[in-house]
């Protein structure tokens, strides 16, 4: 028997406006969805990351134990779960990318931002993972408008300067070509929490596809 994926990757639509960017409506199964938002809401693996322009706890998944009380966990960001993801954001943005991917957990509370950045780096001599995408995929079952922590898309660094935002649905994510444009930012947390896991991928070419 075929086994199903746990990352659905429905309804997906890609755009050019402010810069190349995929919007998935429904990432996960919803059981996953559940059940993964269900461990990031109990585990203590978060650390704190202050600076002037990034306020958020996070861990990264490669350097942690994943709970063996929770084996469907380890199954969804397992290695063959990746390569689904993978595989699809490969038809989406129309690249091949390396088989490694960098998983970063984040969450934010109330005050927690991050101000428009681009992550954009110089690629040569680089001694550290450098994504060339990023997907991040919502887990915010109680999310609502007013809470904050959207991510917006900009045209530049201008604040005013604003294309396109993005809700922190539970299960939705946006992937995103990194590159001299790839202007964002997340607005301030007014309440609640926003968890949001950060997948990164380097194309085998091991260069930015917007470069």
């Amino acid at each position: 028997m075929a086994r199903e994926p746990f990352f659905a990757m429905a309804g997906a639509t890609t755009s050019m406006e402010p810069f190349r960017h995929v919007v998935v409506p429904e990432v996960l199964r919803p059981g996953a969805a559940r059940e993964t938002l269900a461990w990031l809401e109990s585990t203590n693996l978060f650390a704190r990351r202050e600076d002037p322009r990034r306020r958020y706890a996070q861990f990264q998944i490669e350097a942690v134990e994943l709970p063996a009380e929770m084996p469907r966990i380890r199954d969804v960001l397992g290695p063959e779960s990746l390569d689904d993801l993978r595989g699809a954001l490969e038809v989406l943005f129309g690249v091949r990318f390396q088989r490694r991917c960098a998983c970063l957990v984040m969450r934010c509370l109330a005050g927690d931002s991050m101000t428009i950045h681009r992550d954009y780096h110089r690629r040569a001599g680089a001694d550290r993972y450098i994504p060339t995408h990023s997907f991040l995929l919502y887990l915010n079952a109680a999310w609502r408008p007013d809470d904050g922590g959207e991510l917006g898309l900009f045209r530049s660094e201008d604040p005013a300067d604003i294309a396109v935002t993005v809700a922190p649905i539970h299960n939705s994510g946006i992937g995103i070509a990194i590159g001299p444009k790839s202007f964002h930012a997340v607005s301030p947390i007014k309440q609640g929490s926003r968890y949001c896991i950060n997948f990164g991928f380097i194309t085998e070419s091991d260069r930015y596809q917007d470069a």
